[in-house]
């Protein structure tokens, strides 16, 4: 019995040991979790990490700017400044709720706000939202102060949909809010001015002159200057702004990027410039001749002038990388495997959203079952999925999803386990896979003859135990019979 225990006290630490693995793992790959706990609230980085919260959700925690402990209130403002994207439509629904503070309201929270911030902070309201709550916690103050902690939110995530949110505000409360937002923006910077932009056509003229205004405060009012980014994201935001309002001091800046190396940046700049319609055609004329040396014929319209100068910048680019195609395709009709790779690789690296990429499609298959024919399945699997890649919903897709699928079954096998399904999955995407299918039938022979040993080993150790437990019995049926005692026993002659 002692050794009964002692064997399930060892299995029982195992299993803790083997459960508090992923524990610990995640532990030690979230470190901040377990603190965030220990505080009563999330860390910075995991509220970022946040997928979204209704307006409820946020209310809930807005809540904690009411208490008087001031280290509840500072959590939740720290929790209310660090919201994430996720966050976006609910702030908007808390900071236009038709309940909140009227303009006079939002006026007083204003003014106390700045009448408490500290010295030197030139006006800046958070720190005055810090000063003012220790007294004044009225359903109204707390109002205009959560709208001040959602600003402060939204310029740290800093998207384009995060700033259309700061910007709009500038027209509720009569206008109230637009000094902060001037803050907001000379420290947001070129992150801010693709919002300004859309702004000019904003319905209220008050605020298209309050964006060209402020636009000229910050110094990111002339298109030249505004593209001076080498953020793709922002200049392609802000060229799509300029397309957006269909500025014609813009056209020019927007036609230069039509070309870009960047394909972010290029899309924007061809899809604004077609946004000028019938007016960008004089400058699209004289983009065709500049590149072709050729003038644009009198009879096309718009709408080709700009197709084929767009067709002409593609052609001029992707030069080189045609002729590397080219080349690979001649390769892999004299099945020269080692220049279809070299030049295939080279188009891939010049340019991976070449046009023409499906073409690539059957040289990577051949490569693929090459390397599949060398035992070198991880190479294989890496040439089927690029082929995959390339052309996803290709005409041959189904049969390059059967050759991952096959592949994957075979790095299966190889390490010890024969995965039937994934051979069944290759024959499902391609019921003609002759590779799968011989795999299918060989295994499952195999298994077969697996089923019949396993059986006969089976019914033999059944026998052999039969044979033990009655030799088990028997022994002890012979150890416990009982003996005629010595005095019974006949007296020996001699």
């Amino acid at each position: 019995m002692m050794r009964i225990a002692t064997t399930t006290t060892v299995l029982v630490a195992a299993l803790g040991v083997l459960a508090a693995r992923p524990i610990a793992a995640r532990a030690q790959a979230n470190p901040g979790d377990d603190a965030d706990e220990a505080s009563g609230g999330p860390s910075r980085r995991t509220v970022r990490a946040t997928v979204a919260l209704t307006a409820a959700e946020l209310a809930r925690v807005a809540e904690g700017l009411t208490v008087t402990s001031a280290e509840t209130r500072e959590h939740t403002i720290t929790r209310l400044t660090t919201l994430g994207e996720g966050a976006i439509p609910a702030m908007v629904q808390r900071m236009r709720d038709p309940a909140g503070p009227d303009a006079a309201a939002t006026w007083r929270a204003l003014k106390l706000f700045k009448e408490r911030a500290p010295r030197g902070s030139r006006g800046e309201l958070l720190g005055g939202v810090r000063v003012a709550l220790e007294r004044t916690r009225n359903a109204e103050t707390v109002r205009v102060a959560e709208t001040v902690l959602y600003l402060r939110a939204l310029e740290s995530i800093g998207t384009l949909e995060a700033a259309r949110v700061i910007v709009d505000l500038g027209a509720a409360a009569g206008g109230q809010w637009r000094a902060e937002i001037a803050r907001i923006a000379r420290r947001m910077g070129e992150r801010v001015v693709a919002a300004f932009i859309l702004c000019r056509r904003h319905p209220l003229r008050e605020m298209q002159r309050w964006a060209r205004h402020t636009l000229w405060q910050i110094g990111l009012n002339k298109p030249g200057d505004v593209v001076q980014t080498r953020d793709n994201t922002v200049l392609a935001d802000i060229i799509r702004a300029y397309g957006e309002i269909v500025d014609p001091k813009a056209m020019r800046v927007i036609a230069s990027f039509i070309a870009s190396e960047r394909v972010q940046v290029r899309e924007a700049a061809r899809w604004a410039l077609r946004r000028y319609g019938q007016s960008s055609l004089w400058i699209v004329r004289e983009s065709m001749e500049a590149l072709t040396g050729n003038e644009t014929p009198a009879s096309w319209s718009w709408e080709q002038a700009i197709t084929e100068l767009y067709a002409a910048h593609d052609r001029a680019r992707f030069g080189p990388s045609y002729r590397l195609l080219d080349q690979g395709l001649a390769a892999l009709s004299a099945n020269d495997l080692r220049t279809v790779r070299a030049r295939f690789d080279e188009v891939l690296a010049r340019a991976p959203l070449l046009d023409r990429r499906g073409e690539m499609v059957p040289g990577y298959l051949t490569l693929g079952r090459a390397r599949l024919e060398a035992d070198d399945l991880v190479g294989a699997e890496r040439d089927f999925r690029l082929a995959l890649r390339l052309e996803p919903e290709g005409s041959r897709a189904a049969e390059v999803r059967a050759w991952i699928a096959f592949v994957r079954a075979e790095r299966s096998l190889a390490s010890g386990v024969a995965d039937l399904a994934l051979y069944r999955e290759a024959l499902q995407h391609q019921p003609g896979h002759r590779p799968a299918q011989a795999a299918l039938v060989r295994l499952s022979r195999d298994e077969r003859d697996d089923e019949r040993r396993r059986q006969r080993w089976l019914a033999a150790g059944g026998v052999l135990g039969a044979a033990l437990l009655g030799l088990l019995v028997m022994a002890v049926w012979r150890r416990r019979a009982p003996r005629a005692p010595l005095a019974s026993r006949p007296a020996q002659q001699t």
